[in-house]
């Protein structure tokens, strides 16, 4: 699976199918916005693509462009913000009005899946070295070596006990700047990332569960699956005794 694939996991898991429609007397075909129009008198940049996506029915008050290779579009904790990569900068207005459609409240699934597809379609035409992750140089805090042979110990015992010994032996790494998260599989570079502050000051059995957590996605991604929280995962963590969620909450050492 290539790190396209990956980011263009964007959404989180598929929407329930709408129920079939009654048939219904073909609409002429719609017109595509060409490329070479003018989106707006600001076009290419934060404020012209905002004006655009306010057009096509989207509520957001700013947009900010972002060069994360991992999440080309997220939404603001107030809802207020939607993060873009920068590529969307010169996107047709066709694909923003998807983008809109994507983020807006009280379209239909159907319609919400097909405008997921125009934005993965733009998002595969994107040059790949803008979106090449640079590799990372992690080094390895001397007091740190016991936390991470313990972490290796539990990902090898639930690889035999729960995966078979199907699951690829992958780098694991302690982040002591990781607070908002208990821990974060990568694909590219294929690691997986457990809160050093999680490991120390967690109660018994946190850290383990959140390894068990994001061998999860590690199985996903093996397999062809999209690295969500949806059905699949929620699946896979009843077995594994994981939260079923994305977050969780965590119990913290006494003292």
């Amino acid at each position: 699976m290539s790190l396209k694939s990956i980011i263009l996991d964007l959404f989180g898991p598929p929407a329930e199918p709408d129920p079939p429609a009654p048939p219904a007397r073909p609409a002429p075909p719609a017109r595509a916005a060409s490329p070479s129009r003018p989106l707006d008198p600001g076009a290419g940049t934060e404020a012209g693509v905002l004006a655009v996506l306010r057009r096509h029915g989207a509520q957001h008050q700013r947009v900010m462009f972002t060069r994360n290779r991992r999440t080309m579009i997220s939404v603001g904790r107030d809802r207020s913000l939607l993060r873009m990569h920068v590529a969307f900068a010169h996107a047709d207005e066709a694909v923003l009005a998807a983008v809109a459609a994507v983020y807006t409240p009280g379209i239909s699934a159907r319609k919400r899946e097909a405008a997921k597809r125009v934005v993965r379609a733009f998002i595969r035409t994107i040059p790949a070295d803008r979106l090449a992750a640079r590799p990372l140089r992690r080094r390895l805090h001397p007091a740190d070596r016991a936390q991470v042979e313990r972490m290796q110990a539990v990902f090898d015992q639930v690889n035999r006990a729960s995966f078979g010994g199907r699951l690829p032996r992958v780098p694991i790494h302690l982040s002591r700047k990781m607070r908002s998260r208990n821990g974060h599989f990568s694909s590219h570079p294929l690691e997986i990332v457990i809160s050093w502050r999680l490991c120390v000051h967690g109660a018994a059995g946190e850290a383990e569960e959140t390894m068990r957590h994001e061998m999860i996605h590690l199985w996903q991604y093996i397999e062809g699956l999209p690295v969500d929280h949806g059905p699949v995962f929620r699946r896979a963590a009843r077995r594994l005794d994981v939260h079923p969620r994305a977050t969780r909450p965590v119990r913290w050492k006494r003292g």
